[in-house]
């Protein structure tokens, strides 16, 4: 297809990981009573890794000999081969499937790729193992994943266009196989982080909610409390003091008020910390950027509900004042 640079297919996509695998790594078995290891797993059809630009760090992808299931070869991810081989070239070495008891064929590492994210954006990337489809799908192994998989493509055109040209070359070659769902590669990743993205939504208008009907309550608090002090503001200006005095004064009150709860909640959002901490996303709970930023804005909104009520009291005129009981 013309503007397609490269296709390949894979039984998973990054981000939707379904199919685990338990492995023993040659000379490091598993001792008694422990869990043995896994990872997430897929199996390969063509240039998997060059189509989604994994980058491929140590040796090399899997040769047209191995794609033909002629070898016994596995590519694993540079999580999996540092935690294995931290001091040494995972290259060469082996692992098998299952426990070290088990009759599964020993399985040579002839390269390491990037890791990638198997759950979601938001999640450490689990430790991931690659094999070629040939060498585990032989004939009526293993139908429900050899018969699903997803097709990559690395596309210049319009991702509109380049889906329809995907669905009519499959329709040409095989007429009843349905393509279910064709997506760009941007949708799938952030489909990955929908539920953590709804939360976030949640947790923002509740929060905004709450943000305004403080304004609103520090706005009302305060205007009782300068239509209490009119005559107070009334003698203060007839004796010479300015109207800026006035509204400094009123301001400074308000305003302390708005200290005295930001501090308090600093202390309730400190000790919550813990609630929060694993739907944070590249950020840490204490990140002094984003404390900084909330109470800017939560002064700033403060001072802003202060200060109709503060410009009302410095414009009393100090007869109409004196004159009210």
């Amino acid at each position: 297809m013309p503007g397609v640079a490269s296709l390949a297919a894979s039984s998973d996509l990054p981000t939707e990981s379904d199919w685990d695998h338990l492995f023993t790594v040659d000379g490091q078995p598993t001792r008694a009573g422990a869990k043995v290891p896994d990872s997430a797993h897929s199996i390969l059809l063509g240039p998997y890794f060059a189509t989604l630009g994994i980058p491929v760090l140590q040796g090399r992808d899997f040769n047209p000999q191995e794609t033909q299931g002629n070898a016994n070869v596995v590519i694993v991810s540079a999580a999996l081969a540092a935690k294995y081989w931290p001091r040494r070239s995972a290259l060469g070495q082996r692992l098998k499937w299952g426990p070290a008891a088990s009759n599964a064929p020993w399985l040579q590492v002839v390269g390491v790729v990037g890791d990638v994210k198997d759950t979601a954006l938001d999640t450490r990337a689990a430790l991931h193992t690659y094999t070629p489809y040939l060498q585990d799908c032989r004939a009526g192994a293993m139908p429900g994943v050899c018969r699903s998989l997803h097709v990559v493509m690395d596309s210049r055109m319009p991702e509109a266009a380049a889906a329809r040209q995907l669905r009519a070359a499959v329709a040409q070659l095989e007429p009843s196989a349905p393509v279910t769902e064709v997506d760009g590669l941007n949708a799938v990743l952030s489909n990955s982080i929908t539920p953590r993205r709804f939360n976030t939504l949640l947790i923002a208008f509740f929060g905004s909610s709450a943000l305004a009907l403080a304004a609103i309550g520090l706005y009302g608090v305060l205007a009782v409390v300068v239509a209490g002090q009119r005559r107070e503001f009334g003698v203060r200006l007839a004796l010479g003091a300015r109207p800026r005095q006035i509204l400094l004064a009123t301001l400074r009150h308000g305003l302390g008020w708005a200290l005295v709860g930001l501090g308090a909640g600093g202390v309730l959002a400190f000790l919550a910390m813990g609630l929060v901490k694993e739907m944070l996303y590249q950020t840490t709970a204490l990140d002094p950027w984003t404390w900084a930023s909330a109470a800017a804005l939560l002064l700033a909104l403060a001072a802003m509900a202060c200060l109709v009520p503060a410009w009302r009291a410095s414009r009393i005129p100090p007869g109409v004042a004196l004159r009210e009981r």
